[in-house]
């Protein structure tokens, strides 16, 4: 009998396991697609503005502010080809699940163990991208704080 209940509270285990595993998965793909957004905004908008103004900017504060916001750059470009390649393998073995013959409980269980491999998948990007943003975040919060303080200090030279 205590083993019966052993394996109902591993089954119940696992069963929550496979809830939040779903739930951080789908989180993670809000979060990383809100903050991709933001990020090609930003990215957009301080190689507009440093490209457009760095004939006025010291030379460090030029090629600092370009240097930092390539290293945010690519790491953020490395992490998303990276993501995209896993995907796609992930996605060609989904659909040559779904072409396959297969019994339905066989297919069933096939489709399960791919929905996991998924959100496994996921809970693993999650490390890396937080990662990622360490890295993208902070070099581009430098760069535009230089681009700051060089149009200040350019500014009160002005004046």
């Amino acid at each position: 009998m205590a083993d019966l209940e052993g394996e109902e509270l591993k089954k119940h285990v696992k069963e929550r396991q496979a809830i939040f595993v779903e739930i951080l998965s789908k989180t993670y793909d809000r979060a990383a697609a809100y903050t991709n957004v933001v990020l090609i905004g930003g990215y957009a908008a301080a190689f507009t503005i440093w490209s457009n103004t760095k004939m006025f900017l010291p030379k460090s504060a030029t090629l600092w502010t370009g240097g930092l916001l390539l290293l945010s750059l690519s790491a953020f470009v490395f992490f998303e080809v990276i993501k995209m390649v896993l995907n796609a393998k992930l996605f060609l073995s989904m659909y040559s699940l779904a072409l396959s013959e297969q019994e339905p409980v066989a297919f069933e269980r096939k489709v399960k163990e791919a929905q996991l491999a998924e959100q496994r998948l996921s809970v693993v990007m999650v490390r890396w991208w937080i990662l990622t943003l360490i890295i993208c975040v902070p070099s581009a919060l430098v760069s535009l704080f230089i681009l700051i303080v060089s149009y200040a200090t350019a500014i009160y030279r002005l004046e």
